[in-house]
């Protein structure tokens, strides 16, 4: 009996060695986060980045600072978020054009395989309209 439970407790002290418990994850966030939005204020973008900042503090208790940088087709605040310390707390709200498009477009400070999209939060349709009684493709010469 003693021999069975030495080498039952081998047996936990060298599954302990390989498995060794969880180390609990450092809180976060401790900070304000910085969400930049690489648009001007007042556009579509910036209403959704301002509305989520507003909503995502009561589940994560801090406060979320909202920085418009716009310029360059949406690169130039994409440049800041993508140069910015990987830890968190600069993250950037944008449409897919200056991280799908303008990467294969333009010698740009980034690449597609600079981020990582964590999170969709709608879609902007755009639309192409003109008169009923306009001349199109099926009216053309």
């Amino acid at each position: 009996m003693q021999g069975a439970m030495t080498v039952g407790l081998v047996l936990a002290l060298a599954l302990a060695a390989v498995f060794p418990p969880p180390v609990p994850a450092a809180p976060y966030p401790t900070k304000p986060i910085t969400l930049v939005i690489p648009w001007p204020a007042g556009g579509i973008t910036d209403m959704m980045g301002r509305t989520f900042a507003k909503v995502l503090p009561q589940t994560l208790g801090q406060p979320i600072v909202v920085v418009n940088r716009p310029g360059g087709a949406g690169t130039i605040g994409t440049t800041e978020c993508i140069r910015a310390r990987p830890d968190g707390y600069t993250t950037c709200i944008t449409a897919a054009g200056p991280l799908t498009t303008q990467p294969h477009l333009s010698k740009l400070p980034y690449s597609v395989e600079d981020y990582i999209p964590v999170l969709h939060l709608g879609n902007n349709p755009i639309v192409l309209a003109v008169r009923a009684d306009a001349p199109g493709p099926t009216s053309g010469p």
